[in-house]
């Protein structure tokens, strides 16, 4: 049998760019660059060849957790890998350098795909009650502002008198100032002064402003993100979309009980 140069070439590509921990698209991308085939675009050539139809795929990583893991000990990614135990078919990931090099060079071994999802779904729900407690202390600080807005809209009112007062003080100074030039040091220190009590006022009034509408917006951008994770939660494994719109990167790091992941969480918007 004669191996075709290309499509085993093309293997040999994709197989390293897998294991390095390119996704799918990136790969995918990284194969149009260079105008390769696919292996779907090669399987739907033959296919076609052979008079037969493909089987239409959803293009989905076979294992969720592909290019997500790292290892906390080398810095190496994770390979996915299919093994028997008692008869059933279970998924783990194991170290790249402790797969090519043994234990003489990492001490991360292997993590399970069920372990992975239990520390997950834990994550997810301890990130969501941390964020319950912000969202309850900033309902708090928006009832201890309602409560003191009589106060807060006097406060309001001085600064805004004292802004326009103090506008008129360095008005009348500027111009006392073009009368008397042998004492225009003086007026200018004067007019620094004033200057500085109204900025002063100014950010104060601006902060007080501003206050019920940060809080406001705070309180939106907490509510979108509970929702998110609670929806993460309604299906157990969390679904991959998920996974990969909440989880920038898994470290995994071996412990006596077997593999810890600690998660690095996307910045939210």
């Amino acid at each position: 049998m004669e191996i075709a140069d290309e499509p085993a070439e093309t293997v040999r590509m994709i197989y390293s760019l897998y294991l390095s921990g390119s996704q799918l698209r990136d790969i995918a991308k990284e194969l149009n660059a260079r105008r390769r085939k696919t292996p779907a675009q090669m399987q739907a050539e033959l296919a076609h060849r052979n008079g037969k139809k493909m089987p239409q795929g959803n293009n989905r990583p076979k294992h969720r957790y592909a290019g997500l893991l790292r290892c906390a000990d080398c810095g190496a990614v994770f390979i996915p890998q299919n093994r028997w135990w008692n008869g059933k078919c279970r998924v783990e990931y194991v170290c790249k350098t402790y797969l090519e090099n043994g234990r003489a060079h990492c001490t991360s071994r292997r993590i399970h795909e069920e372990a992975l999802d239990a520390v997950v779904a834990g994550e997810i729900a301890a990130l969501r009650d941390r964020l319950r407690g912000e969202e309850a202390e900033l309902i708090q600080q928006k009832k201890m502002r309602a409560s003191g807005k009589l106060l807060l809209d006097a406060r309001i009112s001085a600064l805004q008198r004292k802004v326009e007062s103090l506008d008129s003080d360095i008005e009348a100074l500027l111009m006392e100032r073009i009368q008397d030039k042998a004492n225009s040091a003086r007026y200018d220190a004067l007019a620094a002064k004033l200057s500085a009590e109204q900025t002063s006022a100014k950010r104060e009034l601006s902060g007080i402003n501003s206050g019920d509408a940060e809080l406001q917006s705070r309180l939106k951008n907490l509510r979108k993100q509970i929702a998110e994770l609670n929806t993460a939660l309604e299906h157990t494994p969390v679904e991959e979309t998920k996974l990969r719109a909440l989880i920038a990167c898994i470290h995994v790091k071996q412990d006596q009980k077997g593999g810890c992941a600690l998660i690095e969480w996307k910045t939210a918007d």
